[in-house]
């Protein structure tokens, strides 16, 4: 009888974690909220849009911030961006993709949406929106942190005080021959009821499936079911008891998801700098021939 009370309550609580379902409200210009992911399986590649389906977008070469090696992992490639018309202020949808070692540094490639005809201003930020970094991976100074996620005029100010011309940037072909099209196309597809859009994605269907099995904790259902010993009894006072130590305990637990504030264990470090090593040496062999001169026009 214990058992099947612990497997319904663990059962509930699973069914209560949808897959892709984390999500945080961005604070809009028209006043409303926009519901943006922070689970991992949403930043496991591009985000599939309209305007990205269709190829109504640019791409530039960009540097991958330092500071992002604290929400590194080796199957992400997916990381926030924002862009602002320079002159209008109007925001493009943007996004950034992870793109490994090229031109001696470690890249992310930014996209971003739509049919421009002004001068764009770009920038990265962590995914919970409490950081953001120009396009040549330097940290912006932000005064008021907490304002990128619930003032929009505010979040726009920095990106356009701070931010990165992507005139400045190298520009990657969309369409032709190794354009981005080309390149999506070639990749996998991962649809979640939970995400507003399909996700393309160099990873295979088998590393796929372990983001999606691995419970990220971000939520307190989450926790519960990954910190909960679901202490049922058959006296009352052991139910009680049990209860408020799972509760306690799932409330106290650290998120392990992929952004900076999640736990990450000694042993995901070290696979973490074991695969930089190999994606610097791949892209050695690849012929990537790096002086000292060039690492430091890269910003390393």
């Amino acid at each position: 009888m214990r058992t099947l009370l612990m497997l319904i309550v663990v059962a509930l609580l699973s069914a209560c974690a949808t897959l892709g379902g984390n999500t945080m409200n961005l604070a809009a210009e028209d006043g409303k909220k926009q519901a943006v992911s922070i689970d991992p399986i949403a930043f496991t590649g591009v985000q599939m849009t309209p305007a990205i389906q269709s190829g109504k977008y640019k791409a530039y070469l960009a540097s991958f911030p330092e500071e992002f090696f604290s929400e590194f992992h080796p199957l992400r490639f997916r990381y926030n961006a924002i862009a602002y018309g320079k002159d209008s202020g109007k925001e493009y949808p943007a996004q950034a993709i992870y793109a490994g070692y090229a031109q001696c540094a470690l890249r992310l490639v930014l996209i971003v949406e739509g049919d421009v005809n002004e001068p764009i201003v770009g920038a990265f930020v962590t995914t919970r929106f409490t950081r953001v970094f120009n396009l040549h991976g330097e940290e912006i100074s932000v005064k008021t942190p907490e304002k990128l996620i619930s003032d929009a005029k505010y979040r726009k100010e920095v990106v356009l005080s701070g931010g990165t011309l992507t005139s400045k940037l190298k520009g990657i072909p969309v369409l032709g021959k190794s354009g981005m099209q080309e390149t999506f196309a070639s990749w996998n597809t991962v649809r979640v009821p939970a995400l507003a859009y399909e996700i393309r994605t160099p990873l295979s269907e088998r590393l796929v499936k372990t983001v999606a099995r691995e419970n990220p904790e971000l939520n307190f259902s989450e926790k519960l079911v990954g910190n909960g010993r679901f202490g049922i009894s058959l006296s009352w006072f052991g139910i009680a008891a049990g209860a408020v130590a799972d509760v306690f305990t799932a409330a106290n637990a650290p998120s392990k998801g992929w952004d900076e504030q999640s736990e990450l264990k000694r042993g995901q470090q070290g696979m973490i700098a074991r695969v930089i090593k190999a994606q610097y040496d791949g892209a050695i062999r690849a012929g990537m021939t790096c002086t000292a001169s060039d690492i430091r026009r890269a910003g390393y």
